[in-house]
């Protein structure tokens, strides 16, 4: 590859930068896995070591750099694939001059049919050139006019078929380029053979689970470590360890998060506030619910969940709408319409940045913060978390609780306080006593993501 490129021929060097050879050299310089670095085609590669090609791959991005030569400009280089693209992304604006789509699909067949039969001086399209020109992105988009539906749009699917199906035997084999083209898009990125440890289970080792590492980042500037390392063993404070299958979607990694990871957020825990009384509507269920009220669990991860109720009647059900497609079934209540709710959001982020054990400490500190009988709490400021980073975050929540209770009169806080305490020991089980049986079920931070042939629901 770097004697093509020191070729005079333009036409050669042209032809090692339109593969992604710059990115590849890049990615090769400090990476170990040839594999990983995407364009890689030696079938023996085990005969050159890493080494030697991280050389080779250093000269070849120091001779690009002498020239100023990067990527190349695929929009100029490549006319006809940017009139292709143009005619995809303009599909709704037809102009004079321009490609109308059919012609644009039609266009891209020819275009994968030179590349694969023609000669350097004919019009070509590597796979590199179509990943920074988006073609599939953009046939996608093409596809789907409407965004909102799933499907494509039934007219422009049979201009697709018609330049890429059944209809005639260069359809066929248009649509048979276009797949290995998609493909080679892919393998630009990477190449990842799922048997490489365990080649003799073939394709069992996709459902087999791998350990992924989770870690744990700030909520803001003033967190000095996130508030679900502050409720976690010291053993999965470093990094949450959680099992996942290879082929996994991220959108179940994102719903297993938002079930692991507490809310400090002011402005969504108001808005979870401002939900109680009103309508939802599931898309997905296809149900319509009435939001009783809404709460922070108070065992194991204090995870925000709101209590539904079917409007019919039936048994209510709390639910994490974080992780819902619904939409509201009519207006939302202003912030105004619900009572103390900077309070209430102030509790709840005590709640979420302060231990399970130290809790009802705070809260009793703040008791006697209102009521001017702060000396007494002296004492008590040992019990506020034993790790000094969880007390000094609980103790800014705390500070920040009585600077929003200081804007209500005391009669008001204390109800608040008052409510939340009796909350939080009706959910625990815990009575002035100190005895009771729990009355929530805590979510549990080492559960699967995803699990082959078990339905779970996602609450």
């Amino acid at each position: 590859m770097r004697a093509l490129y020191k070729h005079p021929d333009p036409k050669l060097r042209y032809l090692v930068r339109s593969h992604g050879a710059h990115r590849w050299a890049q990615r090769l310089c400090i990476g170990k896995d040839v594999a990983q670095c995407g364009i890689y085609r030696q079938a023996h590669h085990e005969k050159i070591t890493v080494e030697d090609l991280s050389k080779e791959a250093q000269g070849l991005c120091q001779d690009m750099e002498k020239l100023g030569e990067g990527e190349p400009d695929w929009q100029a280089a490549n006319e006809k694939l940017a009139e292709v693209v143009d005619a995809l992304k303009t599909a709704s604006e037809p102009a004079p001059g321009r490609l109308a789509p059919a012609e644009g699909l039609f266009a891209l067949r020819e275009l994968l049919k030179q590349t694969e039969k023609g000669s350097m001086d004919d019009e070509r399209c590597s796979a590199f050139e179509m990943e920074e020109a988006d073609v599939p992105g953009h046939m996608l988009r093409y596809l789907k006019a409407d965004t909102t539906g799933s499907d494509p749009t039934p007219e422009r699917w049979d201009l697709f078929c018609e330049s890429f199906g059944d209809h005639s035997k260069q359809s066929r084999k248009g649509l048979t380029r276009l797949m290995k083209a998609l493909h080679a898009v892919i393998e630009t990125g990477e190449a990842l053979p799922v048997w490489r440890h365990k080649k003799e289970r073939g394709l069992k080792a996709l459902i087999e689970t791998l350990p992924l590492k989770l870690r744990h980042l700030p909520g803001s500037e003033e967190e000095t470590c996130s508030a679900l390392e502050l409720h976690l063993p010291k053993s999965a404070q470093a990094a949450l360890l959680v099992s996942v299958e290879p082929l996994v979607p991220v959108a179940d990694i994102n719903r297993y998060l938002f079930k692991v990871t507490p809310c400090t957020d002011p402005l969504y825990l108001s808005y979870c506030h401002r939900l109680v009384g009103c309508s939802i509507r599931d898309q997905d269920a296809e149900k319509t619910f009435e939001v009783e009220g809404f709460e922070i669990l108070s065992q194991g991860l204090p995870i925000a969940v709101h209590v539904l109720r079917p409007p019919d009647g039936g048994d209510s059900q709390r639910m994490i709408l974080a992780n819902r497609n619904y939409v509201l079934d009519g207006p939302l209540k202003a912030a105004s319409e619900v009572p103390n709710l900077q309070l209430k959001v102030a509790l709840n982020q005590l709640q979420a940045l302060t231990k399970d054990e130290d809790y009802v400490a705070s809260l009793d500190r703040l008791q006697q913060k209102l009521t001017g009988s702060e000396g007494e709490a002296e004492e008590n400021q040992n019990l506020i978390g034993s790790d000094a980073v969880a007390a000094a975050m609980s103790q800014k929540a705390l500070e920040k609780v009585a600077q929003v209770a200081a804007t209500f009169s005391s009669e008001e806080a204390l109800a608040a306080l008052a409510e939340e305490k009796s909350r939080y020991a009706q959910a625990t089980g815990v009575t002035d006593a100190g005895e009771g049986t729990p009355a929530e079920q805590g979510v549990d931070p080492s559960m699967r993501v995803h699990m082959v042939m078990i339905a779970v629901s996602d609450e």
